[in-house]
């Protein structure tokens, strides 16, 4: 997937919940929520001076281009320490992998390489939320916890 703005956000505060299409810059209440593009990656900052936040989601749905045929494996990552549960899977839309996730239709049973992909989505490090991503068979979500502690 190439690297685009999402289709949809979701703000969550501590009495609603509101989803938009996404347009730049766009303020709900006194919140504003940006997205630029910076350096190959995507910058999310969200400014609130009143309203209590507690989490925004991202939701790119995939265009025909980039709906990939036949089977995919996602990599993800773990909380904690990973005890012995990393692995490549199959598309499981609950699936919750925090801080990054790969994905590939590739083996290694295969050594011929042509054609594979692989393409990594993640957050780099000290981003100031908790950020966890899903992928299912219509898109990708990524998804910022951004209270302090359990406060929005």
């Amino acid at each position: 997937m190439r690297l685009r703005f999402p289709d949809f956000y979701t703000l969550q505060t501590d009495r609603s919940t509101v989803r938009c299409a996404w347009e730049p810059d766009i303020p709900f209440n006194e919140v504003r929520v940006n997205l630029t593009e910076t350096d190959g990656a995507l910058r999310l900052t969200v400014y609130a001076e009143d309203t209590p936040l507690k989490h925004i989601s991202l939701r790119w749905i995939f265009t025909p281009e980039e709906k990939r045929p036949g089977a995919i494996r996602i990599l993800g990552d773990a909380y904690e320490r990973a005890y012995g549960d990393l692995a490549w899977r199959g598309i499981e839309p609950e699936r919750i992998m925090p801080w990054y996730m790969l994905v590939s239709d590739g083996s290694d049973q295969n050594p011929d390489t042509a054609g594979r992909f692989t393409e990594g989505f993640g957050v780099r490090v000290q981003c100031g939320a908790i950020v966890t991503w899903q992928y299912d068979a219509a898109g990708i979500t990524m998804r910022a916890d951004i209270r302090c502690g359990g406060e929005g």
